[in-house]
């Protein structure tokens, strides 16, 4: 009996073992370099024998950047607004879908297109849609009297572009999960709350949205966490540009690591922004934890 256990043990570990390779392969290996490197004084231009231990100097030069401490305001910001904006407009329009309309089907497929584009795509795209000479945006500003700006050559109007291409590609994700938490909900309490005579509003208000807390809870953290740290659609549409009007912390490790060469920065950066990730996270599922218990 207890050979047969040792050898059900081994037949389990040896199909584990092509995935813990390459796990170990391409994540840990990495992340085990880039930290060790994050203590050296590492730029790619010069030769390996200038490569040096130097410590904590790496993340003490780093919080001395004043574009870095801007890139990262500007990613706990952006990340903040977007959650908060395709969250709202996701329940609004799930609110909406979870009823049953002719062509509800239709439109619940088409939410799904702006998700399945490539992030390098829609970026490509939105650039040309915000060109001001051939642009359909401008053109449909001007349809209505309205003069479009130059949006990517204006640091006040590239930032509301990164965030209303965000918002195009990324509500629908918002839409899917929250329509499912909402059909998922027991009917035989709307039921009851319109015997009772509750209106539309007030039966949303105090029953759908306190039912989706822990959908929404969720949902709040895949989100954030993409968004904290968005890269191709930003690069493809202003490159951090203009000056620094859009780089945010991704923005500006690749910078750092790849136009400025040194690496041992862009790894510190990298360790600083995977801690702050690490600490949303575990505080976000100990709240959504906590929602489940109640």
């Amino acid at each position: 009996m207890r050979t047969n256990k040792i050898k059900n043990y081994l037949n389990r570990f040896v199909f584990v073992v092509p995935s813990i390779i390459l796990i170990s392969g391409f994540t840990l290996y990495p992340l085990i370099f880039a930290f060790v490197n994050s203590f050296k004084k590492y730029k790619l231009t010069e030769p390996n024998n200038n490569i040096k231990f130097i410590g904590f100097e790496n993340y003490i030069e780093i919080f001395k950047q004043k574009e870095f401490i801007e890139a990262l305001i500007r990613t706990i910001g952006l990340t903040i607004l977007l959650v908060i904006v395709e969250l709202l407009i996701g329940i609004i329009i799930a609110v909406i879908l979870s009823d049953s309309f002719k062509g509800h089907g239709i439109i619940r497929s088409v939410l799904l297109l702006p998700i399945a584009a490539t992030p390098v795509i829609v970026g490509l795209t939105w650039k040309l849609m915000y060109d001001p000479r051939v642009g359909v945006i401008n053109y449909l500003l001007n349809l209505i009297g309205i003069e479009g700006p130059v949006w990517l050559a204006n640091s006040r109007w590239a930032l509301l572009a990164v965030i209303i291409m965000d918002v195009w590609q990324w509500t629908p994700f918002m839409v899917i999960i929250l329509l499912a938490g909402i059909l998922g909900q027991p009917k035989d309490l709307y039921e009851a709350a319109l015997v009772d005579g509750a209106n539309r509003f007030r039966v949303v208000t105090k029953i759908t949205i306190p039912l989706l807390k822990r959908v929404m809870g969720v949902a709040i953290l895949i989100r954030a966490s993409d968004v904290f740290r968005l890269f191709d659609q930003i690069w493809m549409l202003t490159r951090g540009g203009p000056g620094t009007a859009t780089e945010t912390l991704t923005v500006r490790i690749y910078r750092t690591g790849f136009s400025y060469f040194e690496m041992g920065e862009a790894s510190a950066m990298s360790f600083i922004m995977l801690i702050i990730m690490m600490i949303f996270i575990i505080f976000a599922i100990k709240k959504i934890n906590l929602l489940e218990e109640t």
